[in-house]
């Protein structure tokens, strides 16, 4: 379930990300606005451990096995993919496990060992 109010952005450094397109643009396909359905897709990795995350609101601490990060971007300073930071969406399963249906409960700043290379296809409500 959803809660109220605002979300929480990030402080991103001003062009020192490598954007990376894991998020699909819906108005970048021929279709009208009036057709898009109000949600968002994309490919979401598994998450191995959540340290710098900042939560929309307070959001139960069960299944956290189950929350996946959608990697935006990448740190373009660093020296080597392992000391890479990405900057994520969190999301977390809107039915049960297993769906394809998620909803974002955050934003995180990630290591890359803190990111599982097991994805999946999303969608975001």
């Amino acid at each position: 379930m959803s809660c109220a109010g605002r979300i929480t952005y990030m402080i991103v450094p001003f062009r020192k990300v490598l954007w990376l397109e894991n998020l699909r643009n819906p108005f970048a396909t021929d279709r009208s606005l009036d057709s898009w359905d109000e949600r968002l897709h994309g490919l979401a990795n598994d998450l191995v451990s959540m340290t710098e995350i900042v939560l929309d609101c307070s959001h139960g601490q069960n299944d956290l096995h189950s929350w996946k990060c959608v990697l935006l971007g990448r740190d373009s300073t660093a020296d080597c993919l392992e000391e890479s930071v990405y900057y994520a969406l969190i999301i977390r399963p809107v039915i049960a496990v297993g769906s394809s249906e998620y909803e974002r409960v955050g934003v995180g700043r990630l290591r890359h060992s803190q990111i599982s290379p097991q994805t999946q296809d999303v969608t975001i409500i």
